[in-house]
């Protein structure tokens, strides 16, 4: 089975998961709030968001559109009246098309960009002052091995996306 984990590790952490109505977002809320954080859900599935919400014990669900400043403006405010600054944020949420390069539209293209990069830059950007002011804290971006390491048919956008992700992390554990 699965190796027994010390419960609370995360207890007194306040944590933001971008993309956590469902699948692994959701999961992710999940084992944080079972390990003791306060979690913020954001996501733009309200119904799934405020059951994800109402099923874990320190939890608030917050409609947010990743790709909007005054949405991430909105959860950070909702996020300290709750439970204090924000010191773990996941960024999880993305959105991928499935074509080649040739066919590929730049609609397509400009969605999966700006959700799975611009998304986490603006997350970053709106996280990074109250875990400065709380003397630090983490930011887990959920990139892919398909983010740099390999090429994939029908992947372009989304792959571009995950590798620009990870160059932003990288640069932001550094800021």
């Amino acid at each position: 089975g699965a190796a027994m984990v010390d419960a609370g590790r995360l207890s007194g952490r306040v944590a933001v998961v971008s993309g956590a109505a469902r699948g692994l977002g959701q999961a992710i809320a999940r084992s944080f709030a079972a390990e003791g954080a306060s979690v913020v859900i954001m996501d733009v599935l309200d119904e799934l968001g405020e059951q994800s919400a109402a099923a874990l014990s320190r939890a608030v669900y917050v409609h947010g559109d990743v790709t909007s400043e005054d949405d991430w403006e909105h959860v950070m405010r909702i996020c300290r009246e709750s439970f204090g600054a924000a010191d773990v944020f996941v960024s999880n949420a993305y959105a991928a098309t499935m074509c080649t390069i040739s066919e590929e539209t730049r609609a397509g293209w400009d969605r999966t960009l700006a959700v799975s990069l611009t998304g986490a830059f603006l997350g970053m950007r709106a996280v990074i002052p109250g875990m400065r002011d709380c003397g630090g804290g983490a930011i887990v971006a959920i990139s892919s091995t398909h983010g740099g390491n390999v090429a994939i048919p029908q992947q372009a956008a989304y792959q571009a996306a995950k590798a620009g992700l990870t160059a932003l992390t990288r640069n932001a554990a550094v800021t």
